[in-house]
């Protein structure tokens, strides 16, 4: 089974390979509940407080990228070892961090604190900002149904496919938007491709 993401939500099950790490820095913003905030970038609204289980994240302009980097998941792990879990934490791009200077992500609490091994929370917390390494990772697959912005289609045709979408607004007004050749010919399951197209 393929899924295919269209931009919003990651229920990832992943493992980090070293290839293609990218060393960094995060923070975890403020929240009463550890969740997500409603009033990112992205536009989720409510939704970006619990997408994911609230493990989601403030990444940097340049992983934002003008709002096309919203709903990207990412695979990321803190160096520290006598704190930090080497499982790491898997979120969802959910808001852009305007003055995330010189950090590609700032987490919500819940995401922070997965970062740690257990019973380190609290001391990993301290530190404020932790050196991390991190990974774009591919959407997995939902158990039975499809969600929001996710389609799982059995024995799906090759390469280039080309996704048309109908949107019908509050008023009842029906538009088409096409993102052609999403996946390249050669596309394979499990990876990540992004075709950089965001509904306006």
């Amino acid at each position: 089974m393929l899924s295919l993401p269209c931009a919003s939500w990651c229920s990832c099950l992943c493992c980090v390979s070293p290839v293609n790490l990218t060393l960094a820095e995060s923070g975890y913003y403020k929240s009463s509940d550890g969740l997500g905030t409603p009033s990112g970038e992205c536009g989720y609204g409510e939704f970006g407080r619990t997408v994911n289980r609230g493990l989601v994240a403030t990444v940097s302009d340049r992983l934002y990228r003008n709002g096309t980097g919203c709903g990207a998941c990412y695979k990321v792990r803190c160096t520290i070892p006598k704190l930090c879990s080497k499982d790491g934490v898997t979120v969802v791009a959910t808001d852009e961090g305007k003055k995330n200077v010189g950090t590609d992500f700032i987490l919500s609490p819940k995401g922070f604190t997965k970062l740690a091994l257990p019973d380190r929370a609290s001391e990993l917390k301290k530190y404020g900002v932790v050196d991390i390494e991190y990974q774009r990772q591919a959407m997995g697959e939902l158990e039975s149904n499809a969600y929001g912005a996710l389609w799982d289609i059995t024995d799906p045709p090759r390469g280039p496919l080309t996704l048309r979408i109908q949107v019908m607004s509050r008023n009842g007004v029906k538009n088409w938007f096409i993102a052609k050749d999403v996946l390249p010919t050669f596309w394979d399951q499990g990876n990540v491709y992004d075709s950089g197209f965001q509904l306006p």
